[in-house]
């Protein structure tokens, strides 16, 4: 008697549940492409908190999360200049060079 697709499925689920602990062959090499240092950071609670949450809003890992601000920062891409940009594109210019643009000027570089 042949199996359902169901039942296939679940057989090669408990085969791969089986095998989870099983080392991998001497001949297999595990590598990080491009990433062969590891950066050990210390967090307080509270920022550590701030990183989960920033990285379930991304849906990432907290590391790559982590990885991701990192570069942002080391790249320039300053949340400050990300802001400016998203308000130029969104208020008519004519309100940007009001008698107000210092107060909307002032406010992002607060």
């Amino acid at each position: 008697m042949s199996q359902t697709l169901g039942e296939l499925i679940n057989s090669e689920i408990q085969h791969a549940i089986a095998q989870e602990d099983v080392p991998y062959p001497d001949d297999v090499v595990v590598t990080r492409p491009n990433r062969g240092t590891v950066l050990s950071v210390r967090l307080t609670g509270e920022e550590l908190s701030r990183l989960t949450e920033s990285a379930n809003a991304h849906g990432l890992p907290i590391s790559t999360e982590g990885r991701r601000i990192i570069l942002a920062a080391l790249n320039g891409d300053d949340m400050t200049q990300t802001m400016e940009a998203a308000i130029r594109a969104t208020i008519r210019p004519e309100y940007l060079t009001g008698p107000d643009a210092p107060l909307i000027k002032d406010s992002l570089a607060a």
